[in-house]
């Protein structure tokens, strides 16, 4: 998945985001929340990618093993929030269903 700072994100898989070195008042993100991406974190030795979110500011503090930083959140708990066209297309039809309807009557 090709995150990018900017992107509005939503949150897919809330469970279980205390880590075991977490300090226990870090604010996480909730499920079906949208957010938007403010920084993302490569963790290449894991595989693994973060990201920090702009609606989310947690403390800088020491995460063993990598060291003084702000908690980012794994990104495969989140998907792109996608705009959906086809409202717009849905309510073209609906407008034309109105008037089909309305000449039915007349």
């Amino acid at each position: 998945m090709a995150f990018r700072v900017g992107m509005k994100v939503v949150c897919i898989y809330a469970g279980r985001w205390d880590a075991v070195s977490a300090y226990g008042d870090e604010i996480w993100p909730v499920k079906d929340q949208v957010y938007t991406i403010r920084s993302i974190q490569d963790y290449p030795s894991h595989g693994l990618t973060g990201l920090r979110l702009a609606e989310i500011r947690n403390p800088v503090r020491n995460y063993p093993p990598n060291g003084l930083m702000e908690p980012s959140f794994l990104s495969d708990r989140f998907r792109p929030v996608v705009d959906r066209k086809t409202d717009t297309g849905m309510a073209i039809l609906k407008k034309i269903l109105e008037n089909h309807e309305e000449k039915v009557r007349a």
